[in-house]
């Protein structure tokens, strides 16, 4: 078994973002609102990004998912002057 990719919370964030988009205008069977055309219409102008790179958020498994906490910085921890 291989192991299970984990992805960054603003990632995880953006592929929602764009499956909504998705969702409110593609149409099936309707050639004017396809995946490309909702793509080149509504999602390139909000995330700029290939067509390719828009069809790849689709094999993030929802169901399993392991979200990598991003790195602390000295500003985010809690250090206190003693």
């Amino acid at each position: 078994m291989g192991k299970r990719k984990r992805h960054y919370r603003s990632t995880i964030e953006r592929a929602r973002l764009i499956a909504e988009l998705t969702q409110q205008h593609y149409e099936p069977g309707n050639n004017a609102k396809c995946y490309k055309q909702v793509w080149r219409n509504v999602v390139r102008k909000v995330y700029p990004m290939s067509y390719r790179t828009f069809l790849n958020p689709s094999h993030i498994n929802w169901s399993n998912l392991e979200v990598r906490n991003p790195k602390k910085t000295h500003a985010n921890s809690n250090y206190s002057d003693t």
